[in-house]
């Protein structure tokens, strides 16, 4: 255990996992590839290895788009396009007693998270403002209306796979009450900056997901910003909060897609495998991810004290 800056008592949780993804492509004339694969570092999300590996192309090059993801640009115009995603890693969560996070007001927050105040492509909040106040507008500031918010998107809306679309927006998942972890995901987006807190989209991979499920896949969550430091959230509740890894964030799922293409492209195959080493011991995911305990990966955007 360690002591904040705020006299709280915090918890350090290091999680070790290995990952491999493939994706295939036929291409068929001059195509672009955005690629949103690359996995971001930082003092809580250490990359130990990482191999991106790319046949079939013309040119690659990689980039940091306006959210701070790391993008590979692929052209290709023909045949198979596959890319190879090799990485290991070691996520070191920070949680704290919820009871114990504090509440800010708009005034306080950062002018980088600013921008996850406001409406987006498929979070409209500010058409979810009346709602957003009939239901939750009783709950105590802070944390607690964070998960009020996902608890609620979590036990209204039926996870429907094929019923919704890639345009699916926030508002047509409110009406409908069906959808999958993106549609989850926006929802629980729009209420949270409906009342002021900002909420940003998260693209990336879960760990420990029931296997009935389906073959693994990208996963959609979101991070919640509240006392100074952005806070992981699951609407659609899959797994363990710290059974998270991100690969990027934005203000919605336009700034997100692990593939945006341009061009003659048809689809081929994907895999991903995720596992733990053999020899990580104890240093599993933690077994006490419960509601009295928030969990995070960043090290806080202040102002407020750490």
């Amino acid at each position: 255990m360690e002591r904040s800056a705020r006299g709280y008592y915090t918890a350090a949780m290091s999680f070790y996992l290995n990952l491999h993804t493939t994706l295939n492509y036929q291409v068929n004339g001059d195509s672009e590839f955005l690629f949103k694969l690359a996995l971001p570092h930082h003092s809580r999300q250490k990359i130990l290895s990482e191999a991106l590996v790319v046949t079939g192309h013309d040119r690659r090059y990689e980039y940091t788009d306006s959210f701070g993801n790391r993008v590979l640009r692929v052209r290709a115009h023909r045949d198979v396009l596959k890319v190879e995603h090799d990485a290991a890693l070691v996520v070191d969560h920070f949680s704290v007693p919820v009871s114990d996070i504090p509440d800010h007001g708009v005034s306080e927050i950062p002018d980088g998270v600013t921008t996850y105040l406001f409406p987006s492509r498929y979070c409209q909040s500010d058409q979810l403002l009346n709602f957003a106040q009939q239901e939750f507008g009783d709950v105590a500031p802070g944390y607690a209306r964070v998960a009020a918010i996902c608890k609620w998107v979590r036990h209204h809306i039926q996870f429907a796979s094929g019923e919704t679309g890639w345009n699916t927006s926030a508002m047509e998942v409110l009406t409908s009450r069906r959808g999958i972890c993106r549609d989850y995901a926006h929802l629980a987006i729009a209420l949270l900056r409906a009342l002021n807190i900002p909420a940003r989209f998260v693209t990336g991979y879960d760990y420990g997901a029931d296997a009935s499920s389906g073959p693994t896949d990208f996963h959609a969550y979101i991070e919640a910003y509240v006392g100074g430091r952005w806070y992981v959230e699951d609407p659609a509740g899959i797994c363990k909060r710290t059974q998270l890894m991100r690969i990027a964030v934005g203000r919605d799922a336009t700034d997100c897609a692990f593939a945006s293409i341009f061009g003659s492209v048809r689809f081929q195959s994907m895999k991903i495998v995720l596992h733990q080493p053999d020899d990580v011991g104890d240093r599993a995911p933690c077994r006490t991810d419960t509601e009295e305990y928030a969990v995070s990966i960043t090290d806080g955007d202040g102002p407020l004290p750490q």
